[in-house]
């Protein structure tokens, strides 16, 4: 007589493998840019606007209260190296760096939560800074350096692939907008403009 014990049914994913739930960190680096106009009604100071390109940096905390959607926090710095500063509409030759910051909630939606494909956004407090490479600027166009804070949105879209039970990587296309005032020795200026990026994310999640 033989005795043979049933089959042993095949290994089996624990709930939640490679599917985008539960907690959130996704962690971005990618090559931007953007542009940035500032104006002001003060006889002493003059409007201006600068851009540029730089690294992209972000980071998005959260969790996941509904299937695909995923909400936390989200900080971004888009870099904007040194270029020439326009000092109304014209081209001053003399070289000015910036930045922006973006601090506040986001919702990130994955349509298919077994796939990589989301598109997210964010409406945040924003910063913008620009600093010259001397004092040719203040000296002799009124543009001092400028820190400014106000508020912004920004908007991506991107598709992951899985590298891990967890962990996926992929690329990601962000369009951020801003608009920031900086109120200083009785003299208001107003910054607005945008910042662009295409970035690598790895995400846990």
């Amino acid at each position: 007589m033989v005795i043979s014990a049933p089959p042993v049914p095949p290994a089996m994913e624990r709930a939640g493998y490679k599917t985008h739930d539960g907690f959130y960190l996704r962690m971005g680096l990618g090559l931007g840019g953007g542009h940035i106009n500032v104006s002001t009604d003060s006889k002493s100071a003059n409007d201006f606007a600068f851009g540029g390109a730089g690294l992209s940096l972000n980071l998005w905390i959260g969790g996941t209260p509904w299937r695909g959607v995923a909400i936390g926090g989200l900080f971004g710095v888009q870099g904007m190296a040194e270029s020439d500063a326009e000092v109304a509409g014209s081209d001053t030759k003399q070289k000015l760096a910036g930045s922006t910051v973006l601090l506040g909630p986001f919702i990130d939606v994955f349509p298919d939560p077994l796939r990589g494909l989301h598109v997210g956004g964010s409406l945040a407090l924003a910063g913008i800074g620009a600093k010259g490479s001397g004092d040719v600027l203040e000296t002799n166009y009124k543009v001092k350096d400028y820190n400014a804070t106000g508020i912004g949105a920004s908007a991506w879209l991107g598709y992951m692939g899985w590298v891990g039970p967890e962990w996926s990587m992929g690329g990601m296309l962000q369009l951020s907008v801003l608009r920031a005032q900086e109120d200083k020795d009785d003299v208001k200026r107003l910054g607005s403009g945008y910042a662009l990026s295409l970035n690598f994310t790895a995400l846990y999640h």
